[in-house]
């Protein structure tokens, strides 16, 4: 293919709220398939700072030995093209092969944001379009009375997890729904305010 001798880096957006063992499940996978990983976390915050997050985040990547390529960041803007620009000089870009892991319901719009053409005709993104890798989650609306029935959170495998699904386990105390929280060490904060 013509991407040879190009680096191969996975992108991923979350809102990361809170940290997971399913991002971890998420960014090893990413690191099979790529050379690096990059991880982007978005300002969205219902439970904790997006500064909390990216410490929980980088102490367990660094934790299970993908520290040394992986790169944790914040996200100053929701526009990807210009997320990558401010972090990567264009001759950087021009040598990799990007893939962006999303979830469903965000594929076509990061899709339409690099092939999208300025008011004045400028392009904003002028290399390859990345690949777009969808994420599967578990995404059925969960509601209070059926979570007694998730008897264990290990039905649903870990890649799936959503964090909104978590948080729904952990407020009915799911002993399970804690082991997955990456700081659920036992923690003033382990509940992340949900009782």
């Amino acid at each position: 293919s013509s991407s040879t001798g190009k680096k191969h880096i996975g992108v991923f957006i979350g809102k990361f709220d809170p940290p997971h063992i399913g991002h971890l499940e998420l960014i090893k996978e990413m690191l099979s398939e790529n050379d690096e990983a990059l991880v982007f976390i978005s300002q969205v915050k219902k439970f904790l700072p997006v500064e909390t997050k990216k410490k929980i985040l980088e102490k367990f990547i660094k934790e299970t030995g993908m520290g040394s390529n992986t790169k944790v960041f914040q996200m100053n803007t929701g526009f990807i093209p210009d997320l990558l620009k401010a972090n990567l000089t264009s001759e950087e870009i021009s040598t990799i092969v990007f893939t962006l892991y999303v979830g469903t319901d965000r594929a076509s719009q990061y899709e339409k944001q690099f092939t999208n053409i300025a008011k004045d005709g400028v392009k904003y993104w002028d290399w390859d379009k990345p690949e777009i890798r969808i994420i599967e989650r578990e995404t059925h609306p969960i509601d209070d009375s059926q979570l007694d029935h998730i008897l264990s959170m290990s039905r649903i495998p870990v890649k799936m997890m959503s964090s909104t699904l978590l948080r729904k386990l952990v407020r009915v105390g799911t002993s399970d729904a804690k082991r997955l929280f990456l700081n659920s060490q036992p923690t003033h904060n382990k509940n992340f305010g949900l009782y």
